[in-house]
């Protein structure tokens, strides 16, 4: 039976991650054949995240569901990257902790696996505005020029499947779980996408900027520099 580790990095997401923990667990208990477990990753959150999942956890013990506690913020970057250092699986799946990521849409990615992809991408058909838009044209001409990677709906989804052995030797550097797909299309994976639903946010709030999506222009040639020279995976 393959093993399926579903990571999600959270930061102050008291209103959100409750829900989206049973939710979750109510879906995978729906989907036959596969060995789940889920793994929070609390990024030293000031508010109750933490505790709520804590509580959740020794209330439900027979559930595969563990919490890794940072001890200081370093960022999502690296808390999925502590996340992928502490599993043995086939595929990781990574959503988000603020639900805006539609638990039902797990089934599609596994129908998928069953298909034979070792990428399943979700990309989120919504109205995004002509700044992002405008963006993202660029960014994928950027992708395709460079690193021949085309057809691409969203080349760095946060909601994803792939398999374990395309992340577990990427040598990161801060927002590089932006370009774990990257890496992987680059190396030829065999990848589809899938539509995902997308939920606004009910509490909290967004940790989206416009200085991240500029900070994503610079960082994109440091990540092709890496690639051409393969350094961004360690041997």
């Amino acid at each position: 039976m393959e093993k399926i580790s579903i990571i999600i990095p959270i930061y102050n997401e008291e209103g959100n991650i409750l829900r989206l923990l049973k939710d979750l667990i109510n879906e995978l208990s729906l989907i036959q054949g596969f060995d789940f477990e889920v793994i929070l990753v609390d990024d030293s959150s000031t508010d109750r995240s933490k505790n709520l999942i804590k509580s959740y956890i020794e209330n439900n013990n027979k559930l595969k569901v563990r919490l890794i506690e940072n001890d200081f913020n370093i960022g999502k970057t690296f808390s999925i990257q502590k996340a992928i250092n502490t599993v043995r699986a086939d595929f990781l799946i990574f959503m988000d902790g603020d639900y805006q990521d539609d638990p039902k849409d797990i089934k599609k990615f596994i129908n998928k696996v069953k298909e034979g992809y070792n990428l399943v991408i979700g990309y989120q058909d919504k109205d995004y505005s002509l700044f992002v838009k405008f963006c993202g044209v660029i960014y994928k001409s950027i992708l395709r020029i460079f690193l021949n990677i085309k057809k691409v709906k969203n080349p760095s989804p946060q909601f994803m499947l792939i398999k374990y052995d395309n992340v577990k030797k990427i040598n990161f550097k801060q927002n590089y779980h932006r370009y774990m797909a990257i890496g992987a299309m680059y190396k030829k994976i065999k990848f589809c996408e899938i539509k995902v639903n997308f939920f606004k946010r009910e509490y909290g709030v967004s940790k989206f900027s416009r200085f991240k999506v500029f900070g994503a222009f610079f960082e994109v040639f440091g990540l092709i520099y890496r690639l051409k020279k393969d350094i961004f995976f360690s041997k």
